[in-house]
């Protein structure tokens, strides 16, 4: 089970990843239109999956996430390097 996201949030309080671990498909599909809608992008409720971004199943788009990756390269477990990528944007 994730316990904290790279960038520091709770997993056990997102809505995807409690999606996931429930295996609510209604909520995927829900969360599916939301993010299309927000992101301006389809979304297939095979692509709502997350077991966590420090999971081998995380979100696809985590790969994506210049959060996420910064703390990779950076070999750092959560959000202790967020304060640093965002001052240096």
């Amino acid at each position: 089970m994730c316990n904290q996201a790279y960038c520091g949030i709770n997993c056990s309080s997102c809505q995807l990843y409690k999606a996931t671990v429930n295996n609510d498909i209604l909520m995927k599909e829900k969360l599916a239109v939301e993010w299309g809608n927000l992101y301006k992008r389809s979304f297939s409720v095979n692509e709502m999956e997350c077991h966590g971004c420090k999971s081998g199943k995380k979100f696809f788009l985590s790969n994506a996430c210049d959060i996420t990756l910064c703390n990779i390269n950076q070999e750092k477990k959560h959000a202790v390097v967020v304060l640093a990528f965002l001052v240096n944007e």
